[in-house]
């Protein structure tokens, strides 16, 4: 299950703003499908779903984990196993 609450990334630098992301509740097994324009934050969320990235505010959890949680090694060691 991937499940999203409140989720925001934000990128350094001067002048950007959050990108917000809509909660979402993804059983396992079922399909999302992420559509949007060039910079609507699209690979930035699979980028937070994989581990390469913290969320800067809100929740990203896979299989009931809190990806935002982990640090490190420990989130290494998870995308090792996991995806």
């Amino acid at each position: 299950m991937i499940s999203t609450q409140g989720l925001q990334y934000h990128y350094a630098g001067a002048g950007t703003t959050p990108i917000a992301f809509a909660d979402t509740a993804l059983p396992q097994g079922h399909t999302l499908v992420l559509r949007g324009a060039s910079g609507s934050g699209k690979s930035t969320f699979w980028a937070l779903a994989g581990g390469l990235r913290s969320p800067s505010a809100g929740a990203f959890c896979v299989g009931g984990q809190d990806l935002g949680a982990w640090r490190g090694a420990a989130r290494d060691a998870w995308r090792g196993r996991v995806v």
